[in-house]
C-alpha cells in the first residue's frame, strides 16, 4: 500500500487523487492525516479494540479523580466534578498522545501531579491511547530487532517530518527501519492565480459562486462554511448539491434527551412538557430519501395533553384528568376496532408519561437524585426513538436513541446525580446532527471540505473562505514544559500546530494552482474576517507581479450592465425590481376583505368573548372561529396575568363547589397550595419566589375579602362558574334593507360560556360577579361608568327572565387589589358614579351590532374590521387611538349600536390580517 501522509488530511476520501503520480485512490492508496495512519498502523499491528465513548471516559476520569487527593483541583472538582473531570481529561489525552506513560514527573507542578495520580485509577481508552500504544509497538519492534511487516510499501510526507509534532516523527522513523520507503514531498511553488472576490451577504456570496460553477464546470469546490445557501443557488441551477450543513445540538433531534429530562425532573415546567409534546422531529428515509416529520408522542395522545396545557397551565388538575380520559377512551376505542398494537403501544406510552409528568416526578432532594430514578425513564425513551428510527429508517433517530443509551449508561457509573452535574452529562451525551434537509449529491469533480485535501492541478472555487475564530491556547506553563522535557515529554507548543495547520492548507491551495476565493462580509448578521492563509496566498501573487486590484473583486463589480462577466464567462441577468408591499392596498385588506355570501359562515354558537371579537376584530373571529385558526399549541399556554387569574378562579371555584369557608385565610392557603401544580405550576419554578410569594398573598388577602364582603351584605353564593346555555335569534337583514322592511332572516344561536360566580341577596335578588385580574386600577371601574361593561350585561341577561335587566345585581370584582366595582349599592364602594347606560340599553345595542356584522357576512360577503381600521389611522401613535376610538363609540352610539372600542388595540393575528405586516 502506498499512503500519502500529512496534517490536515484526515478526511480525504477514498475516491480522492493521491500520490505524485496524480493517481486516483485505490484500494492500494491513501491519504491520511494522523487518524487515519493511526487506525492503519493498528490494524496492521494488531492493535484494534474499540474506544470507550467519551462521555463514559469523562465519568470514568471523575469516578478516578474522586479516589485521589486532588490537591490542585480539589476545591473546583467539588463545585463542579463532571466539568473539572472534562477539562483534565483533556489535558491527560494530549500528554498521552505525545508519550507520557501516565508517570509522576519529577519537578512537575501540582497539576501535573494530580493527573498522574487519577491516570493510576483510569482505564478508558481514547485516540490518545491509540497514538501511543501504536508508537510504543513500533519503537518496542524496532528496538528487539523484531521482523513485522507494516503492509505498507511507501509513505509520503507532504511537508518536513521534522516539522511534525511527537511522536510523528518518531513512528514515521520506525516504520523505515521497519522496511517502508519514507519520503518527504516537497513543498509546491508558489500560487499562481488568485481571485478573491467578496460579498457583502452569504446570499450575494452564494449567487456568485454559483455562477461561476454553471460557467467553469471543470472546477473543483472547497466548501469550509456550511453550504446551506449554496446549495439552493446550485439547486436552482441544476447542479449537484454539495450538502455540507453545520452539524448543530439545538436541531430537534438532538434536543429529545435535554427536553424529556426538563419536563421530568424538578419542579412542574409546563413549557418544557409542551415543547416534548410538540416536538416534531424532521427524518430522512436512508433508503427512499424520503422527508418525514414525526412526533415523540403520537397525536392521539400529544393533542388532548396540550389541549390541557393551555386549558390549565398545570398537570394533574381537572383539564390534565379530562385528557386522560379521553385517550383512554380512544385506546379502548382502537383495542374494540382490533388495532391491539396500536392500543397497546398508546397504553404504555400514556402511562408513562402520565408518570413521569404527575404521579413520579424525578425531584433533587438535597441537590442529588438516585440514578436509578432517571435511568427508568430514559430506558423507555431510548426503546420509543429506537423504535421510530428502525421503523421509518431515519439515521436521526437512531444516533438520538444512542445518545440517551450513552447517558444511561454514564448515570449507571454512579448511585446519585446533582442536578448540575446531570445538565452536563446531557450536554456531553447529546450529538450534533446536520439538517436531514441537506442531502449531498453525486459530482464528477472534486468537493473537499479542507483546501489541505486539494492533490491535482486545476481550477477550484474555495466557499466560505473565512476564519473559523479557532484560537490555540497554550495550556501547560513554561515551568510544566520544562519538566515535561526533562522527563522526555515534549508537548506540541500551539503556535506550531496552528503553523502546522496552515501550512497544510496553503500547499493544497498551491498544488491546484488557481484559486477563487469567495468571502461573505457578514454571515447570518455577523462581521467576517478573511481566511489567514488567504493572506500568504495574496502575498505568492503579488510577488509574483499581480497587482492588488486584480486580485481583489467584489460581487457588485461582476455585474455590469445587467450583464455578468467573469473571466470568459458572462451571464444575461434579469433583474427584477424588488418587490414592495403596496402599503395601501395592505391597509385596505386589513380593514375589510370579502368572502363568498351565504349562510356558512354563521355561527351557531355565541359567547360574550366571541361577541367582542365578532364586534371590534371581525377578520380575526372569522380566523379564530368559523375557520379554526387559531395559534400553536406552545404559544397558547397560558403565563402571566392569564395564568394567575385563572388560578385564583379555579380557588374561589373550589371553595364554592367543597363548600369551604372563603373567609378562612387558612382555607384559601391550603386551597392555594393544592392547585397551584394544577394551575399555575411555573409558579414553583426557580427565580419565581417572590411572585408566588406576591400572589399567595393576593390570594389570601382578597378572596378572603370577596367572600367576607357577600357575607357581610347577608348574600349568599349559589354557583361557581355556573354554564351559560340559552337561545337567541338574530334578526338578519341584507344591509339595503332598513328597519323593519324587508323580510328578515331569523338566525338561531345558543349562547354558551360560564358565569363566575353567581349568589342571592337576602330579599331573594339575583347577583352575579365576574372575577378579573388586572394590573389596572381604573378599568373596569371605568366601563361601569361609561356603560360599556357588556359582560356584565350579558351575564344579566343569561340569568334574567326578560328584561329589563335592572334587577340583577352585577359587579366585577378585581382579584388583584380586593374590590368591588358596581353601580349596585350592596356592592359598590360609592366611587361609581350612576352607568351612562343601562344593563338591558347596552345588551340591545350589542345584540343589533352583531345582527348587523352577520347580515353584511350573510348577504355581502363583506367581513369588516373596525379596530384594524382605528389601528391604521392612528398610525402608531397611541393618543390618536384614544382619539378615534371615542369618535368610533360615539358614532355607534348614535346608531345605537356597540363597538367595543378598548380593545381594539389588542390583536391575536395582525401579520395574518395585514395590520402589523412589515411593510419594508
Amino acid at each position: 500500500m502506498d499512503i500519502t501522509f500529512g496534517w490536515g488530511l484526515d478526511g480525504a476520501g477514498w475516491e480522492q487523487p493521491g500520490g505524485r503520480r496524480g493517481t486516483r485512490a485505490t484500494l492500494g492508496h491513501a491519504t491520511v492525516g494522523p487518524a487515519g495512519l493511526t487506525g492503519i498502523l493498528r490494524t496492521r499491528l494488531g492493535l484494534t479494540a474499540p474506544e470507550t465513548e467519551h462521555p463514559l471516559r469523562i465519568g470514568a476520569y471523575r469516578d478516578a479523580l474522586a479516589q485521589t487527593s486532588r490537591l490542585w483541583c480539589g476545591k473546583s472538582f467539588d463545585v463542579d466534578p463532571w466539568a473539572v473531570a472534562k477539562k483534565m481529561l483533556a489535558w491527560r489525552d494530549e500528554l498521552v498522545a505525545v508519550g507520557w506513560g501516565g508517570a509522576a514527573v519529577p519537578g512537575g507542578s501540582p497539576r501535573l501531579a494530580d493527573l498522574a495520580e487519577a491516570e493510576a485509577l483510569f482505564d478508558a481508552p481514547g485516540a490518545a491511547d491509540s497514538v501511543r500504544e501504536v508508537a510504543a509497538m513500533l519503537r518496542g519492534l524496532v528496538t528487539d530487532g523484531v521482523e513485522w511487516p507494516p503492509g505498507i510499501d511507501r509513505l509520503t510526507v507532504l511537508g518536513s517530518t521534522e516539522a511534525l509534532p511527537a511522536p510523528w516523527p518518531g513512528i514515521i522513523a520506525d516504520l523505515a527501519a521497519l522496511g517502508v520507503t519514507a519520503a518527504e514531498e516537497d513543498a509546491p511553488a508558489a500560487l499562481q492565480h488568485l481571485r478573491v472576490i467578496t460579498a457583502a451577504t452569504e446570499w450575494e456570496a452564494a449567487e456568485t459562486a454559483a455562477r461561476i460553477l454553471s460557467t467553469a464546470p471543470d472546477t473543483a469546490l472547497v466548501a469550509t462554511h456550511h453550504t446551506d445557501v449554496l446549495d439552493q443557488e446550485l439547486a436552482r441551477r441544476g447542479l449537484p448539491r454539495l450538502g455540507a450543513s453545520e452539524a448543530s445540538d439545538q436541531r430537534a433531534t438532538a434536543q429529545v434527551l435535554p427536553l424529556f429530562l426538563a419536563a421530568i425532573c424538578g419542579p412542574i415546567d409546563v413549557h418544557a412538557i409542551a415543547a416534548f409534546l410538540d416536538l416534531g422531529l424532521t427524518t430522512t428515509d436512508s433508503e427512499s430519501g424520503a422527508v418525514t416529520k414525526l412526533g415523540v408522542v403520537p397525536a392521539a395522545i400529544r393533542r388532548p395533553l396540550l389541549g390541557a396545557l393551555t386549558a390549565q397551565p398545570g398537570v394533574g388538575g381537572p383539564a390534565w384528568m379530562a385528557a386522560l380520559e379521553e385517550i383512554r377512551a380512544d385506546i379502548a376505542e382502537d383495542a374494540a376496532a382490533g388495532e391491539t398494537e396500536r392500543a397497546a403501544r398508546n397504553e404504555e406510552i400514556i402511562a408513562t408519561l402520565d408518570a413521569c409528568f404527575r404521579t413520579s416526578r424525578i425531584e433533587f432532594a438535597g441537590g442529588t437524585c438516585p440514578t436509578a430514578a432517571i435511568i427508568g425513564p430514559l430506558e423507555w425513551l431510548a426503546r420509543r426513538v429506537q423504535r421510530l428510527g428502525a421503523r421509518f429508517a431515519a439515521p436521526e433517530l437512531l444516533i438520538a436513541a444512542q445518545s440517551v443509551f450513552t447517558a444511561i449508561e454514564v448515570l449507571g457509573q454512579a448511585s446519585d446525580v446533582g442536578e448540575r452535574e446531570l445538565q452536563r452529562i446531557v450536554e456531553d451525551c447529546g450529538t450534533p446532527q446536520t439538517s436531514p434537509l441537506a442531502g449531498a449529491e453525486a459530482s464528477e469533480h472534486p468537493r473537499l471540505p479542507s483546501p489541505a485535501l486539494l492533490r491535482i492541478r486545476g481550477p477550484v472555487l474555495w466557499w466560505g473562505a473565512v476564519d473559523d475564530g479557532r484560537v490555540h491556547r497554550r495550556i501547560w506553563t513554561p515551568a510544566e514544559v520544562r519538566a515535561l522535557a526533562e522527563a522526555g515529554i515534549t508537548v506540541p507548543d500551539p503556535g506550531e500546530l496552528a503553523r502546522l495547520r496552515s501550512t497544510a492548507e496553503l500547499a493544497g491551495l498551491r498544488r491546484a494552482g488557481t484559486v477563487i476565493a469567495i468571502v461573505p462580509d457578514s454571515i447570518d448578521g455577523t462581521a467576517t474576517a478573511r481566511h489567514p492563509v488567504l493572506a500568504f496566498a495574496t502575498h505568492d501573487v503579488t510577488e509574483a507581479g499581480a497587482k492588488i486590484e486584480e486580485v481583489e473583486k467584489t460581487a457588485h463589480e461582476l455585474v455590469v450592465d445587467g450583464t455578468w462577466k467573469y473571466g470568459d464567462a458572462f451571464l444575461p441577468l434579469q433583474v427584477p425590481e424588488p418587490h414592495v408591499p403596496d402599503a395601501e392596498a395592505v391597509k385596505s385588506a386589513a380593514e375589510v376583505r370579502t368572502v363568498p355570501a351565504g349562510t356558512h359562515l354563521l355561527p351557531e354558537r355565541l359567547s360574550y368573548s366571541q361577541i367582542e371579537k365578532l364586534l371590534i376584530h371581525r377578520l380575526e373571529w372569522l380566523l379564530s372561529h368559523p375557520l379554526r385558526i387559531r395559534e400553536g399549541w406552545v404559544t397558547d399556554i397560558p403565563t402571566g396575568n392569564r395564568m394567575i387569574g385563572t388560578f385564583l378562579h379555579a380557588i374561589v371555584e373550589t371553595i364554592v363547589e367543597e363548600d369551604l369557608d372563603g373567609c378562612s385565610r387558612e382555607t384559601v392557603r391550603v386551597c392555594f397550595d393544592r392547585l397551584l401544580p394544577h394551575y399555575a405550576s411555573e409558579l414553583d419554578l426557580p427565580g419565581n419566589a417572590r411572585l408566588r410569594q406576591q400572589v399567595e398573598t393576593e390570594a389570601v388577602d382578597n378572596i378572603t375579602e370577596l367572600f367576607g364582603t357577600l357575607r357581610r351584605g347577608g348574600m349568599i353564593v349559589t354557583a361557581a362558574e355556573a354554564p351559560i346555555e340559552r337561545a337567541l335569534t338574530l334578526n338578519l337583514r341584507a344591509p339595503d334593507q332598513s328597519g323593519e322592511s324587508g323580510a328578515a332572516h331569523a338566525h338561531e344561536v345558543t349562547m354558551g360560556g360560564f358565569r363566575d360566580l353567581d349568589a342571592e341577596t337576602s330579599d331573594g335578588r339575583t347577583v352575579v360577579i365576574d372575577m378579573k385580574y388586572s394590573v389596572s386600577r381604573t378599568k373596569y371601574r371605568d366601563l361601569i361608568n361609561d356603560g360599556r361593561s357588556l359582560q356584565l350585561a350579558t351575564y344579566a341577561w343569561s340569568v334574567a327572565d326578560d328584561l329589563p335587566l335592572d334587577g340583577i345585581v352585577t359587579a366585577y370584582f378585581e382579584l388583584k387589589y380586593g374590590r368591588f366595582d358596581s353601580t349596585s349599592p350592596e356592592l359598590g364602594d360609592g366611587a361609581e358614579g350612576g352607568s351612562a347606560l343601562s344593563p338591558d340599553v347596552l345588551w340591545q345595542r350589542a345584540v343589533a351590532s352583531v345582527e348587523k356584522a352577520l347580515s353584511e357576512i350573510m348577504f355581502s360577503g363583506v367581513v369588516r374590521d373596525e379596530g384594524n381600521a382605528l389601528i391604521n389611522a392612528a398610525d402608531g401613535k397611541p393618543r390618536e387611538l384614544e382619539k378615534s376610538s371615542a369618535k368610533a363609540a360615539e358614532a355607534a352610539d348614535a346608531q345605537s349600536l356597540y363597538l367595543p372600542v378598548d380593545t381594539a388595540k389588542y390583536v391575536d393575528y395582525g401579520i395574518i390580517t395585514g395590520v402589523e405586516a412589515d411593510l419594508s
